[in-house]
């Protein structure tokens, strides 16, 4: 497989955690409860929101990871996943196939073939230990799997996460970039996201518990 992140893609989103805000002003706090701030920046060429997430989970940062990564996993406590596969694997870096449904009535499941990529990042200090984890549209002459006319395939998907150790169990930051696609107005999935979004974590949290070893 060929290189698909960035030196910078891996160091931007650490920073980002350290710093407990984005580096950006553009960014706008939109939630502050609970330990979690969520902050939103809109695009105007899409019309549509990107979403940083800083918060914790009282979990450890291996718990979270595998909650997040285990696509078998996945299945049982994500309520949105029709459906979703490993299609390669090699080393650090996977290719998935998932069919999301996407949660407004009426409107067709979006489906996304992705690239993701973990690596555990040293910081500058000895015990400071990054686990993070990117993800993007799977960009390819290679057709993995083909459209389905039943649903909307999503191009332009990125997330970036990253997770630390802390005295409560583990920070956990998140930036979201997400273009459904379709003839959905931007202010209907911008509602959809703003609903969401603020919950991600407690969702996460909750699927820890119960996280195979």
């Amino acid at each position: 497989m060929s290189v698909h992140f960035s030196a910078e893609d891996f160091d931007y989103p650490v920073r980002e955690l350290k710093l407990g805000k984005p580096e950006s002003q553009e960014w706008k706090l939109f939630v502050d409860k609970n330990q979690i701030k969520v902050y939103a920046w809109l695009d105007k060429e899409t019309g549509l929101f990107q979403w940083k997430v800083f918060g914790e989970i009282e979990y450890e940062p291996e718990v979270v990871k595998k909650t997040l990564m285990d696509v078998d996993y996945r299945k049982k406590w994500d309520s949105y996943v029709a459906k979703i596969e490993m299609l390669e694997s090699n080393n650090n870096l996977d290719i998935i196939y998932w069919d999301v449904k996407y949660g407004i009535p009426m409107v067709s499941n979006r489906d996304y073939v992705y690239c993701r990529e973990f690596r555990e990042v040293k910081g500058e200090e000895e015990e400071d230990e990054y686990i993070v984890i990117l993800s993007k549209t799977y960009d390819s002459g290679k057709e993995l799997v083909p459209p389905h006319k039943n649903k909307v395939r999503v191009e332009g998907f990125k997330q970036f996460m990253v997770l630390k150790k802390s005295k409560n169990g583990t920070k956990i930051y998140m930036h979201s970039i997400d273009r459904p696609g379709g003839k959905i107005p931007s202010s209907l999935i911008n509602w959809a996201a703003k609903s969401g979004i603020p919950n991600y974590l407690g969702v996460v949290a909750k699927a820890c518990q119960n996280c195979p070893k």
